[in-house]
């Protein structure tokens, strides 16, 4: 729409992610991962809307703050490998 893809990046896309739903729609539903989530809404409701909420926010950031935060563990993690 706004010429940032070519429309073979668009179509591989979704098909890529239909295809990555194919497979793991089975496998978290046998997983019982959705039940968890449901009974945690219904008896924390205040804990799932704050992991909800971050969730969403890093997902909307791209997880920037996240990112950084594990490049500059890293970075210092090398560091004191190094000194020792």
């Amino acid at each position: 729409y706004l010429g940032y893809h070519y429309p073979s990046d668009v179509l591989g896309g979704a098909v890529l992610g239909v295809g990555l739903m194919l497979v793991l729609e089975p496998l978290l539903l046998r997983s019982g991962l959705p039940d968890r989530i449901a009974k945690l809404a219904e008896g924390r409701p205040a804990l799932f809307h704050a992991v909800a909420f971050a969730i969403s926010l890093e997902l909307a950031v791209l997880f920037y703050d996240t990112r950084h935060f594990a490049m500059a563990a890293a970075q210092f993690g090398k560091h004191m490998l190094e000194t020792y």
